[in-house]
């Protein structure tokens, strides 16, 4: 019976990916659409190494980026139905976690503006850091992201998905990546969370 379910943050929780785009293209502003549509199916790893991108840039434009993710945050809405999402599922005794390359800074003011309650935020875990802070997680969770990398280091580490399709990947994309679960609708992932924790 599932007691913990952890959530991305961006693309998952807040609506964050077109003012995403903007502060790329401000920091980078060779950024094409082609880009922008190359990584919604091909997800952030393909395309760095497509763009064959010289780590030190990427690092760089990396940082630059989490600096100003506040900017972003502040804009983001919810996604429909993800307040009353948690809100059930802490109702049903359920612990609700936030794992996020977001900052925890700017996740918990999100969340406290949008009076959206949590148990915990764990942010700031680097773009492609996620398998490594979720193999130091204790008990039995199960993930919710909206990225392809999501589900890669998920599987890397064992660890159940549930992969949204209203994110920064596509759905054809993400079905590629052979998520556990694949949901298109926040009603959709209430049913099945809730089904997930009887």
């Amino acid at each position: 019976m599932l007691k913990n379910i952890i959530f991305d943050f961006d693309g998952t929780l807040a609506d964050t990916f077109d003012q995403q785009v903007k502060l790329i293209k401000k920091i980078r502003p060779e950024t094409s659409q082609e880009e922008v549509n190359r990584f919604r199916e091909i997800g952030a790893t393909a395309l760095v190494k497509e763009m064959k991108l010289p780590l030190s840039q990427l690092i760089v434009m990396t940082n630059k980026i989490s600096l100003r993710h506040g900017e972003v945050v502040k804009k983001a809405k919810a996604f429909t139905g993800i307040k009353k999402l948690i809100a059930d599922l802490r109702k049903k005794q359920i612990r609700v976690e936030v794992l996020t390359s977001n900052r925890s800074k700017n996740v918990k003011i999100w969340l406290e503006d949008k009076e959206i309650v949590v148990d915990k935020v764990i942010g700031g875990i680097g773009i492609f850091g996620k398998d490594k802070k979720l193999k130091t997680l204790k008990g039995d969770f199960i993930y919710v992201g909206d990225e392809i990398r999501d589900i890669e280091a998920c599987r890397k580490v064992g660890v159940k998905i549930i992969a949204v399709s209203w994110g920064f990947n596509s759905k054809k994309a993400l079905m590629k990546a052979k998520p556990d679960y694949l949901v298109e609708r926040v009603t959709d992932l209430r049913k099945l969370l809730l089904r997930l924790s009887q």
